[in-house]
């Protein structure tokens, strides 16, 4: 769960950069950053990452959930 949410959160560091790349003015045009924290991390709300890493958290269960997986014992610490 961890590992699948800091893979997304690196998905969606490098989807913002280019967008970034591509769209300078982007995010002070489209985020209200007064209403927010206003922190930004290379040009990125934190608030956006923060979303990112806690959507990575839920969809690693949500497709296990869906598609019947489970991670075998002998992964689980602790597992005898």
């Amino acid at each position: 769960m961890l590992v699948s949410a800091v893979l997304f959160l690196g998905l969606y560091f490098a989807y913002f950069l280019t967008l970034l790349a591509l769209f300078p003015g982007y995010v002070r045009q489209v985020w209200n950053l007064p209403a927010i924290s206003g922190i930004l991390v290379a040009g990125i709300p934190v608030e956006e990452l923060l979303f990112a890493l806690a959507f990575g958290f839920y969809w690693s269960t949500v497709y296990e959930h869906f598609t019947w997986k489970k991670v075998p014992d002998r992964y689980i610490p602790g597992y005898e």
